[in-house]
């Protein structure tokens, strides 16, 4: 039989002062107890604690109770204390961090996400807000009894993306997380957000030939290199100079500048790998100082666009192999990569 209990205590309302939380941990120093989990919240003068304790049965905790009730009432503060079941939890053998990052993270959203992990069995245990100025970003905690195919749940969320326009990650939930030093990103709809080929459709006039070819290849009709193929044959005769004017009106992703910032001083190195034009890959790559870029070469003669692909075509399995081989060319391992599609 176990010789301690949890509990559960609950905070909140006004934030007038900002020493609640040490007066609140202050009452806690001489007890025997042990913080299992603790969550802080104190912005736009709203407070919000959440403390899950375990507490010796040798504590007096009518006693705990009034001291803690005495600060909640000094503070003008609502104070719950829960005493939580006896169970015995197991540890789950897997954990996962899906990160959502949107310029508006509607509930829609969320209750289309919660239904497909439930009915994957991929349990959510914690979300948590990260600061990043203009976008919302959110690390969701994901716990399972087995191991899953990371790359067949984030095609299968892909169609949430599209509908949400937002960009997610999911990585292990490891250490290996915490050390990662190597990132790739997409291009089009996340480091940038548009999708090139369609702004180039527009300089070759062949805007609903394009659309038709892309459909074709999204409804299964024809493959991805086939559909290229035919896209980039579209585009013969744009001129080299117009194709330039538009990559510098390229939108990009607000705060993407400060990610690469900030990525850069913490000493990563980056990448950005597109079954685009390196036209487009390698001014960004010049103009953010990106370590890595990687896609498909068009030829150009007389300063116009032939038609034609130089090379091999990188398409999706590619593009999950490149990060792969830029580990192993920097000597990174491949769990300290990461890879946002």
């Amino acid at each position: 039989m176990n010789d301690s209990q949890n509990f559960l205590i609950t905070v909140q309302g006004p934030a007038t002062m900002l020493d609640v939380l040490e007066h609140f941990t202050k009452q806690l120093e001489e007890r025997s107890f042990s913080i299992l989990d603790m969550h802080y919240l104190n912005c736009q003068s709203a407070l919000f604690l959440l403390i899950r304790l375990e507490v010796s049965d040798f504590t007096d905790k009518n006693s705990l109770r009034k001291e803690l009730d005495k600060v909640a009432k000094k503070y003008q503060l609502e104070l719950l204390i829960s005493p939580l079941p006896e169970m015995t939890i197991v540890s789950p053998v897997h954990r996962y961090i899906l990160t959502l990052l949107s310029q508006q993270l509607r509930t829609e959203f969320l209750t289309k996400l919660s239904c497909h992990l439930r009915e994957r069995q991929l349990h959510i245990t914690a979300v948590s807000p990260l600061d990043a100025e203009d976008l919302q970003v959110f690390e969701i905690k994901i716990h399972v009894d087995q191991p899953i195919d990371r790359q067949q749940l984030m095609q299968e969320l892909l169609e949430l993306k599209s509908e949400f326009q937002l960009d997610f990650s999911l990585q292990s939930d490891d250490l290996f997380r915490r050390n990662k030093r190597l990132i790739f990103l997409d291009a089009d709809m996340t480091f940038i957000q548009c999708e090139m080929i369609n702004d180039m459709s527009r300089l070759a006039g062949k805007e609903t030939e394009i659309a038709e070819i892309t459909n074709r290849a999204m409804d299964g009709e024809i493959n991805f290199k086939e559909a290229l193929r035919q896209v980039v044959a579209l585009l013969e005769g744009v001129r080299l100079s117009d194709l330039e004017r538009l990559i510098l009106n390229i939108s990009y992703t607000p705060g993407v500048e400060r990610l690469v910032y900030i990525l850069k001083t913490l000493g990563y190195q980056i990448g950005i790998v597109s079954d685009g034009f390196t036209r487009i890959i390698d001014h960004i790559k010049q103009r953010f100082d990106v370590d890595y870029a990687f896609a498909n070469t068009l030829e150009v003669k007389n300063g116009e666009l032939t038609g034609r692909i130089l090379g091999e075509i990188l398409d999706g399995h590619q593009k999950m192999c490149y990060p792969s081989g830029s580990c192993s060319q920097r000597k990174y391992s491949s769990r300290t990569s990461y890879c946002s599609r």
